[in-house]
């Protein structure tokens, strides 16, 4: 499950979807990762994620994720947010 910058939720499928017909060139930065450990498998990822106009970050967006580990110590993603930062 995601809740996008937008204010939308979206599942696996849609998210799924939304990337096999997505067919722009449009490149997304991240930086300021955090991670927290909240329990032995369990872990909150957060992050500001971007687009470049004229050299000007756009689209700054504040985004958390919750991973837990699975069998054979992999990791899945579990939960998604994207919260849109305020333009100043």
């Amino acid at each position: 499950m995601e809740f996008c910058r937008s204010g939308v939720c979206v599942n696996k499928t849609d998210t799924v979807n939304s990337l096999i017909n997505d067919y722009s060139n449009t490149e997304v930065y991240s930086e300021n990762y955090q991670g927290s450990q909240l329990s032995d498998d369990v872990v909150l990822l957060t992050y500001i994620s971007y687009q470049l106009e004229d050299n000007k970050k756009i689209k700054q967006t504040h985004r958390s994720s919750i991973w837990i580990r699975i069998s054979h110590g992999d990791w899945q993603l579990r939960f998604h947010q994207g919260t849109a930062q305020s333009e100043s």
